[in-house]
């Protein structure tokens, strides 16, 4: 709380003034506003005002951690919540729900039933083109177009610009913009190979995982040492699923694991699912966590090797927020720069962030607000 106060003026400034690159319009500055027009910051005022935030980062957390268990009691907090009874905090909200997908890939399922929940009350405060502005992933914009709430030529623009969102609806776009589709199939490799090579029906089926289904990038999420041995034994001998192979006779000394992690079509666009860059095995194993094949990796691959073929690892460690391989990182001397540092808060990596960054700047702690992380506090 000590650094709420110490740029609580500063921060208000901004408001004032309505900075367009700090839009700060969540509840905690509806409280900072009010606090200040109180002029007097009693105990018990300090009291409520932690209680609130507090309040905002059980919230956060709980929302952002969803799962199969949690999934039905968070839409009821939010639908009892006042995030529905007030614009701004709800306009706050959803720009958090639209970021959800990218900032937790694998809970995009659950952010798209809580997303097909609210969208009577979106469609009383937006109009069809304001939410196909506001939402921006894949997941979120299929979802809405099978709700009805937005068309398919509404989201032109995406198709244009991002190649991966072309290639999700691809098989939706032929018969609306086919010269689009035609032109982006004849001026890349990769788009043509997709269309070429892809069964529509089947396809519409997979974009429902929303997750990227490759083999070797699911052994990674599931920290399994002996499968992640085995796909990328296969991926590398061309050897097909149904041909049984000795796991005991592969010799894991001979496999390159200075390769790429495949790009999906089916995942939200983000960090670990760029058609430009895809993040490598490790930096793959850094943003999920998977200690185990993080520690088999950085065995079987020498420290000057890694750093030259991976060299966004510290970046993907610090918004994978997995304290012990930052930890790892940081003792082997790698640089966690402002990078970093963004990224953590951007994508709430809380032990992270206070761990590279245990005194920021003052636009540091503005970002954090921007990014509705209020525990970086």
């Amino acid at each position: 709380m000590i650094r709420i106060f110490s740029c609580l003026f500063q921060i208000f400034n901004i408001i004032i003034q309505k900075d367009d690159k700090f839009s700060i319009v969540s509840s905690i500055v509806d409280r900072f506003y009010s606090i200040l027009n109180g002029i007097t910051m009693s105990a018990n005022a300090m009291k409520i005002f932690q209680e609130a935030v507090k309040k905002d980062i059980d919230f956060c957390d709980s929302f952002l951690s969803v799962n199969v268990s949690t999934i039905e009691s968070v839409k009821r907090q939010i639908l009892n919540s006042d995030i529905l009874k007030n614009n701004s905090h709800f306009n706050y909200f959803l720009k958090l729900l639209s970021n959800a997908p990218i900032l937790r890939p694998e809970s995009t399922r659950f952010f798209d039933s809580i997303l097909k929940e609210l969208i009577p009350f979106i469609q009383k405060s937006f109009s069809p083109f304001e939410i196909s502005e506001m939402f921006h992933t894949k997941s979120q914009c299929l979802t809405l177009i099978e709700e009805k709430v937005i068309k398919l030529n509404q989201l032109y623009s995406k198709f244009s610009n991002d190649l991966s969102f072309l290639m999700f609806f691809y098989g939706d776009l032929t018969q609306h913009f086919s010269s689009l589709c035609q032109s982006k199939k004849n001026e890349n490799k990769i788009v043509e190979d997709f269309v070429n090579n892809t069964d529509w029906n089947e396809f519409r089926r997979e974009r429902k995982k929303l997750i990227n289904q490759n083999e070797i990038a699911y052994s990674i999420r599931e920290d399994n040492i002996e499968l992640f041995i085995e796909k990328v034994y296969r991926f590398q001998h061309k050897i097909d699923e149904n041909v049984a192979i000795n796991l005991h006779s592969i010799n894991s000394d001979e496999l390159n694991f200075n390769i790429q992690i495949e790009h999906s079509p089916v995942e939200t666009t983000g960090p670990i699912n760029n058609l430009e860059k895809m993040p490598t095995l490790i930096e793959y194993s850094a943003f999920y966590g998977s200690t185990k094949i993080f520690k088999f990796l950085t065995s079987k691959m020498k420290e000057n090797e890694i750093k030259q073929n991976s060299p966004e690892l510290a970046y993907f460690a610090s918004i994978g927020g997995d304290i012990e391989i930052a930890k790892y990182l940081l003792n082997l001397n790698y640089e966690f720069n402002e990078k970093c540092l963004n990224g953590a808060i951007e994508f709430h990596r809380y032990e992270v962030s206070n761990l590279i960054g245990p005194h920021p700047s003052f636009l540091t702690l503005v970002w954090s607000l921007n990014h509705q992380n209020f525990s970086y506090f």
